[in-house]
This record gives structure tokens, C-alpha cells and sequence, in this order.
């Protein structure tokens, strides 16, 4: 028979005469640390007889949970029967008979009575003096804890509500049908002032904006995606300025991820032009990436997908298409894909494609493009061009096509066209200036000669 007993928990130790019992309490946590808590608590001990030996033997434990260190209300309780003491040890888990909930962990005194039947009969218990549970337990309420139960809350949950717009990020603006700081792009644009040392972006959220918008220099205009957000509108005007375009560029701006369609004609005007996208006179390092730029409305004198007037500028993955111009009062219309007036441009990854009367892929008055990796297409009337070249043009690893001539070049000895690696489907009509081709192929896949032949 056993004369004493002592019992200590984690932090604290009870002494009775007669045999040890020490138990340590830990959390045992699911791995991802967003699941709920268990509710399981490891209870490990030690027991030994009254001379300090260690018992080998089989006892039953009962465990009572308590509102306060004597009396009070009995909040929990569950029995383990046939506990195998080994070498002293013994080890559990509490509330895997009777399940703790964290509700019984919302208050800051709770105390967990240890009672022992080392006759195992679940009928001789010796209750231990209560302990006092300490912080580990209560990681369990964390599930269910209020808000004004959190210390040291960020400011922006002081309100005990979930902020759902996002963060204010400094330079960032947001324009969307709801819920936007913006619902018009227009107003966003009118709203900022940005510099070289303070550019902004304007996020376009989905839908189809119908207005038109001119660009200030140092601002990414971007969507979602060229299939989710679109600006369309109609406009026309007797010039290349902006009353003709749906979007007007300014220098250093880039506009990506997104589409913009002119849905304007301008018949009976034979000088009228649509565009939809128009880079400024003279800017500099202005870019599109991801941009579908669409004018195809039946009627009108010019209709221009993109519009470059001196300066430079940088595409890539740009979908250009330009149709519909029919005019009679102007020769029956002129569609452009690209129209490149003075201009320096760089072209990867994209496809400009003109169709219906005096179509060309690219139209170059002046300046210099670079085309790579691209398909360029001028179709659907006897005088389609694939590019029209006043100016100088390089075109690699790329696609010519034109229903006319895949390339003409007819106005000056300083114009020149070189082509390498490239599929030229059409002729090479080169009266004046330079021509050169290296490793290209006409669209009967045989090969083209260095005079592009």
C-alpha cells in the first residue's frame, strides 16, 4: 500500500506523503497553422513509491476541470482506466475521451483536480491538490477569441471588421465599375500629378470603359487582361491629334493589358481619321505590352489602329487591326494597322494586320521600326500591302504577308528594307532606295534571293 503521495504539474508541485505523480500539459497543434486547434492536451507523469523507486504498474486517472482552487462548479472531468506506468512514466492525452472545447478555456481561472486509483478499479481514488492551468491550454480560445479580447491589433482592425478593398498603396490608383477609387478613367488620370520622380499606375478593373482618354507622361495605364478590359468609344477627327483617338499617349507611359477600340467612322468626310491608339508627337520611351487596338467599323476615310508621330516607342505582344474604311471621296478608304510618321519604334511578338481597301499592315512615312518574332498583313483588296516603306524598315524572324505586294517601296534612294530569317508572302516591289534579304522564303516556302527576288 502506498502511505503518501506527491504530484507536480509544468510549473508548479504538489507534495502529498507517499508516491510522485509529475505531469507537464502542452498544445498539440495541427501543422498548418490556419486549422483549428484540437482541443487535445499531452499529459505526461511520473510515478514512484514512497521510498522514490519508480513504479511499474497499472493504475486509473481521473481529471476534473475546476473554476476555481477549491469547490466551485465541475466544468469537465474524464477517467483514463488501465494507465500503463512504466519505469515511472506514464503519458496521455486529455480530452480524447471527453472532448474540451475552447469554450471552456474563456476564463482566466481555471484548475485541473488529478485524482489516483492505483488499485485500478475506478472506485479508490485519491484526489491531488488542484493546479492552476497556465498559458498553454488557452492557445485553444485563440479560435474563438472577440476583438476586443486582441491586444496590440493593427489600427486597420481596430474596428473588429475586415478591411476587404486591399491596402492604400502609395501611387496606385484604382478605377472599376464599383467598389474602385475611380469609375471613369478619365477622372482617375485628371486626378494625379506624376513626375519622373513620381509615377503612377492606374489599374483599370474588368469591364468595357466607354470614353476617351489622354495619357499623362509617367503613368502605366493596365488592365486585366485585352479580353476583360476594354476601352471603346467612337470618336473621328479631321487630323492625327487627339480628338481622333480613343487613347492618346503621353512620354514615358505604358499601357498594357488591355484593349481599346474605336467604334467611330467618318463618312462623308474625306479627311476624316479614327484611331484608337495615339502615341504623341515626340515622346520618348513610350510602351505597349499586352494591347489589343481595334478601329473596323464599315465606313470613313482613314481608320488607323496605332498612330506613332516622332520619338520613340517600344511593342510587344500588340494585336493591331485596322478595316472598314471605304470612303470615296478619299480613294475608297485607307486601313492601317500601324501608321509610323517619323518615328522610331521597336516591334516583338505582335501582329498588325489591315484589311478592305488600300489595306497595309505597317505604313511607314519616315523614322525607323525594328520587327521581330511578328506577323504583319495587308489583305482583302487588290492593293493590300504588307508594308508600305518610306522610311527604314528590319524585319526579322517574322511573317509578310500582302495581297497586293508583300512589300513596296517606291518614293526615295534613302528608304530601305532588309529581311532576315522571315516568310515574305507577296511580292518585293522596291523601285528606289535599298532592299536586301538573307535566309527568308517566299509563301511557296522557296527560297528568296539576296535582291529579295
Amino acid at each position: 500500500m502506498f502511505k503518501s503521495w506527491r504530484f507536480a504539474l509544468v510549473l508548479l508541485s504538489i507534495c502529498l506523503a507517499g508516491a510522485l505523480i509529475s505531469g507537464a500539459d502542452r498544445l498539440l497543434a495541427d501543422d498548418q497553422a490556419v486549422a483549428d486547434a484540437p482541443g487535445l492536451i499531452n499529459y505526461q507523469g511520473f510515478l514512484t513509491d514512497s521510498g522514490g523507486s519508480p513504479l511499474s504498474t497499472t493504475v486509473t486517472l481521473r481529471f476534473t476541470l475546476y473554476d476555481a482552487d477549491t469547490g466551485g462548479t465541475n466544468l469537465w472531468q474524464e477517467t483514463h482506466s488501465n494507465v500503463s506506468v512504466n519505469g515511472g512514466h506514464f503519458s496521455l492525452v486529455l480530452g480524447s475521451i471527453n472532448p474540451l472545447t475552447t469554450s471552456l478555456f474563456s476564463s482566466e481561472t481555471r484548475y485541473l483536480e488529478t485524482s489516483v486509483d492505483t488499485t485500478n478499479t475506478n472506485s479508490n481514488f485519491t484526489d491531488l491538490p488542484r493546479q492552476r492551468f497556465t498559458s498553454v491550454p488557452y492557445a485553444m480560445q485563440a479560435n474563438a477569441v472577440p476583438w476586443n479580447g486582441i491586444t496590440s491589433m493593427p489600427s486597420g482592425f481596430a474596428d473588429g471588421v475586415d478591411d476587404t478593398g486591399g491596402a492604400a498603396y502609395e501611387n496606385v490608383v484604382v478605377v472599376a465599375k464599383s467598389g474602385g477609387d475611380y469609375d471613369s478613367i478619365k477622372d482617375a488620370m485628371d486626378a494625379i500629378s506624376p513626375s519622373s520622380s513620381s509615377p503612377y499606375l492606374i489599374y483599370v478593373a474588368p469591364g468595357t470603359y466607354d470614353e476617351q482618354v489622354v495619357m499623362k507622361e509617367y503613368v502605366h495605364l493596365k488592365g486585366a487582361g485585352p479580353y476583360v478590359t476594354m476601352i471603346s468609344t467612337s470618336v473621328t477627327g479631321d487630323t492625327h491629334a487627339e480628338e481622333s483617338a480613343v487613347v492618346s499617349m503621353g512620354a514615358y507611359a505604358q499601357l498594357s493589358d488591355i484593349s481599346v477600340i474605336n467604334t467611330g467612322n467618318t463618312g462623308g468626310n474625306a479627311d476624316g481619321n479614327s484611331i484608337a491608339v495615339r502615341i504623341k508627337n515626340g515622346n520618348m520611351w513610350t510602351a505597349l505590352d499586352n494591347v489589343r487596338a481595334a478601329v473596323a467599323e464599315t465606313g470613313g476615310a482613314r481608320h488607323i489602329a496605332v498612330y506613332t508621330s516622332s520619338g520613340q516607342s517600344s511593342m510587344s505582344r500588340v494585336y493591331a487591326m485596322a478595316a472598314g474604311a471605304n470612303e470615296a471621296g478619299a480613294g475608297g478608304g485607307n486601313n492601317w494597322a500601324l501608321f509610323n510618321n517619323a518615328h522610331d519604334a521597336t516591334i516583338d511578338s505582335s501582329e498588325f494586320r489591315a484589311s478592305n481597301n488600300n489595306a497595309n499592315g505597317i505604313r511607314m512615312n519616315g523614322g525607323e521600326v525594328t520587327v521581330t518574332n511578328s506577323k504583319i498583313w495587308g489583305g482583302d483588296d487588290s492593293n493590300a500591302r504588307g508594308i508600305s516603306n518610306n522610311g527604314s524598315t528590319y524585319v526579322y524572324h517574322s511573317t509578310i504577308y500582302g495581297q497586293g505586294s508583300a512589300v513596296i517601296q517606291t518614293t526615295s534612294n534613302s528608304n530601305e528594307i532588309y529581311i532576315g530569317a522571315s516568310k515574305v508572302d507577296g511580292s518585293v516591289t522596291v523601285t528606289f532606295g535599298t532592299k536586301k534579304c538573307a535566309q527568308s522564303y517566299k509563301g511557296d516556302y522557296t527560297e528568296l534571293s539576296a535582291a529579295c527576288n
